[in-house]
């Protein structure tokens, strides 16, 4: 099918509490409503129909603890996700499960010239709440038909000058084939792993 968007208004208010020199504590809350859309189906022939897609807001809540001294920066990031119910054609189609993600980052600057980054991520979803057509009731899915997806990069970057080059290594794991409703996609557990070389050039020196 063909994908698309809605318009997506997402306020969000939060604070920076400074603990002490070094440590910085962010807290935020926000909801974003997702504009519906209209999505193309296909099939081997070509399109077939049209879908009225309708998102659920989603509601979000944000605590990050940053570290600063020196040439080492760490920061810890916690975001918890509250899904409504996602709409296909104004009928219920699946109310998500909630979501939480978790990031780790870490800097070490060596000296002018070289410095190293580290991330590590986990994003995990709860049961979806599914309609059961034979009883025609809103259920808790038996089973967590949600993938867990872990990631982590690595990346070193060199300085001369104006240049930059940076060597980067990453990995991606998810546990387990999901079926996504919303855009009628099915995505495949998986691991995967790259990397590469990027330069960079400041053009203001």
């Amino acid at each position: 099918g063909s994908f698309g968007e809605g318009r997506n208004i997402g306020p969000t208010i939060g604070a920076n509490i400074a603990l002490t020199e070094a440590w910085l504590l962010s807290l935020s809350a926000g909801r974003t409503v997702r504009g519906r859309f209209i999505q193309g189906v296909t099939d081997s022939i070509g399109p077939t129909s049209l879908m009225l897609q309708q998102p659920g807001a989603e509601n979000a809540v944000n605590a990050s603890l940053n570290y600063s001294s020196g040439a080492f920066n760490l920061s810890a990031a916690v975001a918890w996700a509250f899904p409504e119910t996602d709409r296909i054609d104004r009928r219920f189609s699946v109310e998500q499960g909630r979501r939480l993600n978790i990031a780790l980052d870490a800097g070490y600057t060596w000296s002018p010239t070289h410095s190293t980054r580290a991330q590590l991520a986990l994003s995990r979803a709860g049961r979806n709440r599914v309609l059961d057509n034979d009883a025609l009731r809103i259920l808790v899915e038996p089973f967590n038909s949600n993938s867990t997806r872990y990631t982590a990069s690595l990346e070193h970057t060199v300085a001369m000058g104006s240049w930059k080059l940076t060597g980067l290594a990453n990995l991606l794991y998810r546990d387990r084939n999901q079926w996504r409703p919303l855009d009628q996609q099915f995505v495949q557990a998986k691991w995967k792993a790259g990397a590469g070389l990027q330069v960079s050039h400041d053009i203001s020196e």
